[in-house]
């Protein structure tokens, strides 16, 4: 093999490593308001039928899962008593943070998985 092909092959190989970075980051990011999103749902539908409790079974795994997305930025920024975070759009900060955070984890992983 010539040292161009191998060139080429690990320049495709950096460049799928981004890519599958890039797509992780946003199903993170969608994974993380699908979730809260369903345990506004089922905790509204809870409130109504208070003695459901296969609901409040499925909204506790529900919010279980929420913490493990949304763990360490979401989970740190909603306990610190600050006002940074608050408002319409600011508020999706900790969100997208949070996701680009876990992206440089799986990229860092990736990489190392690479060169083992």
């Amino acid at each position: 093999m010539s040292t161009e092909t191998i060139k080429e092959f690990f320049m495709l190989m950096n460049r799928k490593i981004l890519i599958s970075t890039i797509l992780f980051g946003i199903i993170h990011f969608v994974a993380q308001i699908v979730v809260l999103a369903m345990i506004v749902g089922y905790g509204m539908a809870l409130f109504d039928n208070p003695m459901n409790y296969r609901l409040e079974f499925f909204t506790n795994i529900l919010y279980i899962l929420f913490n493990i997305l949304s763990f360490p930025l979401v989970f740190i920024s909603t306990h610190i008593k600050t006002k940074v975070f608050h408002g319409s759009y600011v508020g999706w900060i900790p969100f997208v943070l949070n996701s680009i955070f876990w992206s440089c984890v799986f990229y860092w992983l990736l990489k190392r998985l690479k060169k083992s």
